[in-house]
């Protein structure tokens, strides 16, 4: 099912709203996150990032770095450039703001047989209550 969400990252974050969407008939309970995308002219991407759980924005440059890993074949590099708490419907929502570069930039190629590093990072920008990271695999 991940696997037709996009040709291309980009397409693969626009279309996960969509499977939350689909996934939330089965599981009442789920409090999925929001994912809006924007591509910026010099290639890389803005993900703002929403959630009402707290602190979990840390995942997501994990599961995002293996998906562009392994559906895509490039690699992903994640910087927090924005983070903040926001009131919707009464509730406190955490709206994070993600600097992704993409290594091919918004590649086409779905599934080629180049390998790409397995390193990537998440960067942190300081002023934030977070520190930076470097994730080897």
């Amino acid at each position: 099912m991940l696997r037709t969400l996009g040709g291309n990252l980009y397409e693969f974050i626009e279309n996960l709203d969509a499977l939350h969407s689909y996934l939330s008939l089965s599981y009442k309970e789920m409090n999925a996150p929001s994912f809006r995308v924007e591509r910026n002219s010099d290639g890389t991407m803005l993900l703002h990032y929403y959630s009402v759980r707290q602190g979990l924005c840390h995942i997501v440059p994990g599961i995002l770095g293996a998906v562009a890993r392994d559906f895509f074949k490039s690699q992903i590099r994640m910087e927090i450039i924005n983070q903040k708490e926001e009131v919707e419907r009464s509730r406190m929502k955490e709206h994070v703001v993600f600097l992704v570069t993409q290594e091919p930039v918004f590649s086409t190629r779905t599934r080629s047989n180049s390998k790409p590093s397995t390193t990537k990072q998440c960067n942190v920008v300081p002023g934030t209550r977070h520190h930076k990271e470097s994730i080897n695999k």
